[in-house]
């Protein structure tokens, strides 16, 4: 069995390339998806906890892409809409989902929200928050600070009365 581990570790490195050049995976992996390590452990905590936290709130499961860049043949609005629509949903599931996906390379940033959320984040205020609260922190390098901040701000309006 020892002799056909370099093989194997060869093989699952190779399906593990061809699976990064796809880069669009499903929500059901977590909340946060950090492909380019953009966070220290201590900070990935932090963002991890308030996306469990909103989780188990009665509206609104917030999903955190960062990538270095986005698929060649893809929009950063229809990566978001594809990772929103991307999971199975059986027909009586809400479609309470918020997406926030980073594209460094680019340096874009979009808030994608589904129709059960609607009512509470419209797109003007997802908009708001990118330009007053996220891009701001960006452009100083506080990427952490930005999408800390951005995520209070979408929790605070979805639990408000």
């Amino acid at each position: 069995m020892h002799r056909w581990a370099p093989y194997l570790l060869v093989l699952l490195l190779l399906c593990q390339a061809a699976g990064q050049e796809l880069r669009v995976t499903r929500l059901n992996e977590g909340y946060l998806r950090d492909d380019v390590g953009l966070f220290d452990r201590e900070e990935r905590k932090v963002i991890t906890d308030l996306l469990q936290e909103q989780s188990q709130k009665p509206l609104g499961r917030i999903y955190l892409d960062i990538l270095e860049k986005l698929p060649s043949d893809l929009t950063i609005e229809q990566y978001a809409r594809k990772r929103l629509n991307d999971s199975f949903r059986i027909p009586t599931d809400k479609s309470d989902k918020i997406m926030i996906v980073v594209v460094l390379k680019d340096r874009a940033v979009r808030i994608e929200t589904s129709r059960d959320v609607w009512p509470k984040l419209p797109d003007e205020y997802c908009h708001q928050v990118n330009r007053e609260v996220m891009i701001p922190k960006f452009k100083t390098g506080a990427y952490f600070a930005g999408l800390k901040v951005g995520i209070e701000a979408l929790m605070e309006k979805l639990n408000a009365p």
